[in-house]
């Protein structure tokens, strides 16, 4: 058992500490966490971090698919570029924020199958409803951009059944309480879960593709 020196003991004789035990501290394995949970309550720069890194993550080393599910959307800011920050991306982005269209289909152009769900669509003739326009408006820049065949849009999503809501591709299962739209992302308060558990995302892939399976030809 080591003994505490005294404090008349010279520095110089006082015990070491075991090499070993440093050395063993030093190579501890590093671990993801298995889960991130944020609660926000109006605009968060952790929120926006988290899934900026996210979004540079997979557009490093794409998923075979990508699922984003939300009965609200919009063409929400995802990428601050403006310093051309992310300029070894997408060589042909513009030096401004980029949109959550352009990054999806620039996944789907790299081989990435893009899965949209959300909520039927409604006339706007009949309902002037500003969130079906944001809706719309989104999903039209995302097919204006994504090749047809790498994307897989459902309309079925019944929002007062279908609570959940969410971001699933191999690296992270984004799961809670926020719409994929401005207020969603930057006004309302939210919990969101980062959930990088393997069994967990393989899960997820199951359910969203027994869900709402893609017609095939």
């Amino acid at each position: 058992m080591t003994q505490i020196p005294s404090r008349c003991t010279s520095p110089s004789r006082w015990p070491r500490a075991s090499t070993k035990t440093l050395t063993h501290r030093r190579r501890m394995p590093s671990e993801t966490p298995p889960l991130r949970t944020l609660y926000k309550q109006g605009s968060s720069a952790e929120l926006r971090t988290a899934l900026q890194n996210l979004f540079v993550a997979e557009l490093i080393d794409p998923s075979d698919e990508l699922w984003l599910v939300s009965p609200w959307l919009s063409n929400v800011e995802v990428l601050d570029n403006r310093t051309f920050g992310f300029r070894h991306l997408d060589p042909g982005w513009p030096r401004a924020s980029i949109r959550l269209a352009t990054v999806l289909a620039t996944l789907a152009v790299r081989g990435t199958l893009v899965h949209v769900v959300t909520r039927p669509s409604r006339s706007l003739a009949r309902t002037p409803d500003p969130t079906e326009r944001t809706v719309t408006a989104f999903l039209e820049a995302l097919t204006g951009q994504a090749p047809g065949d790498r994307l897989h849009v459902v309309r079925s999503m019944d929002e007062k059944s279908e609570h959940r809501k969410g971001l699933l591709s191999k690296h992270v299962l984004v799961d809670g309480s926020m719409n994929w739209t401005h207020f969603g992302v930057q006004v309302n308060g939210e919990q969101v879960t980062l959930k990088f558990d393997g069994g967990e995302i393989a899960q997820a892939y199951l359910t969203f593709a027994a869900r709402w399976p893609r017609e095939t030809n």
